[in-house]
């Protein structure tokens, strides 16, 4: 998961009297994925939550928000690179605009367009749209799962979040361990189940959707990747094929640029990194390195790329002893186990 467009979402069908504490407490869960404000939407039959982190818009892109009719309430989180062409899109259909924000474009194309709109995104997102008019509920992840959506059905409540840990802040879930997610990991060292290690709380695939209504919930796949060795013309010569690849790498970079703060870049002293930052138009690069000298360590070939592309280099060495401080909190963000507590720094973990 690519975190530097990092918020958190949260949410449950069904009415409770204590609706709103429950929605604040899960929003302290995930309270580290957008420390700069939170926000939530309560009605008899939904409630939705959004920790966020301003990148675009930074003023009026709060959430949840609401479609231009009003209909529609999304928490998103994410970034759609192309929101600039699809607001002008939306424009030409009438359709005005409050904010800035890809949220506010992201919720009018689902409006405009209802499912057919995630065949027109081009970015990486979670999100949950509350349609009140049909009282029912979409969720979606993007094509190739960079931002994470789980949910779980929780005592007649649908209940879903970016972080298991929010959904184990929902009263009644009971933790147990699911064998079988156990097994795949051993396996894999991942598991490709769309179960997690929490049994009874899945996780939503990657280019698929959820339609929650009436208590019954249906998955859909939206997105397949295609492989097509054929594609080329056999009479393509190596030049064409590196022209058309650098006009897809320069149109990819500009897209990812957008933002509304000042944008950095990561840089390992490998192919891929070192081209994306010098051709990013970045100022600033970032490498992080092992006090193990060149044997697993980077650091020296990127400051070579760096020098080279004119960015100022900033260099953070990692330590043993603090690789291995790290790994509990490493651990509990990565939602791999079952700890007790909601604190990444209560170390006790439930086996």
């Amino acid at each position: 998961d690519t975190e530097d467009k990092m918020c958190g979402i949260c949410g449950f069908t069904g009415y409770r009297q204590d609706q709103k504490t429950v929605i604040e407490r899960m929003m302290k869960a995930i309270e580290h994925r957008g420390p700069d404000s939170e926000g939530s939407f309560c009605r008899e039959k939904i409630t939705l939550g959004f920790r966020r982190l301003s990148i675009i818009d930074l003023e009026d892109g709060q959430q949840p928000m609401e479609s231009a009719d009003g209909n529609l309430h999304i928490v998103f989180n994410g970034e759609i690179y192309d929101y600039k062409e699809l607001r002008a899109e939306l424009e030409a259909f009438g359709i005005s605009f409050c904010t800035h924000s890809d949220t506010e474009v992201l919720i009018n194309t689902i409006q405009q367009y209802g499912e057919k709109a995630l065949d027109k995104l081009r970015g990486m997102f979670g999100f949950a749209v509350w349609n009140e008019q049909e009282q029912s509920l979409m969720l979606a992840r993007d094509f190739f799962g960079i931002k994470p959506v789980y949910y779980a059905e929780i005592d007649g409540h649908f209940v879903f979040a970016s972080e298991i840990k929010s959904i184990l802040a929902f009263p009644g879930y009971e933790r147990k361990v699911n064998q079988k997610a156990l097994e795949q990991y051993l396996s894999f060292q991942y598991s490709p189940l769309e179960e997690t290690f929490f049994r009874g709380i899945y996780k939503l695939m990657p280019g698929h959707m959820l339609l929650y209504k009436n208590g019954n919930y249906e998955i859909k796949t939206y997105f397949k990747t295609k492989l097509a060795p054929g594609q080329w013309d056999r009479k393509t010569n190596m030049e064409q094929l590196q022209n058309q690849l650098a006009e897809n790498l320069k149109d990819s970079v500009e897209h990812h640029m957008l933002s509304d703060v000042e944008v950095g870049a990561f840089l390992s002293g490998g192919v891929d990194s070192g081209y994306l930052a010098s051709s990013s138009g970045a100022d600033q690069a970032f490498t992080v390195g092992f006090d193990e000298g060149d044997r697993y360590s980077e650091v020296n070939k990127a400051a070579k790329v760096a020098e080279k592309a004119g960015l100022k280099h900033h260099v953070k060495i990692i330590s043993k002893q603090e690789f291995w401080d790290a790994l509990p909190d490493v651990m509990y963000h990565m939602d791999c186990l079952l700890y007790t507590s909601p604190s990444p720094r209560d170390r006790s973990v439930s086996r």
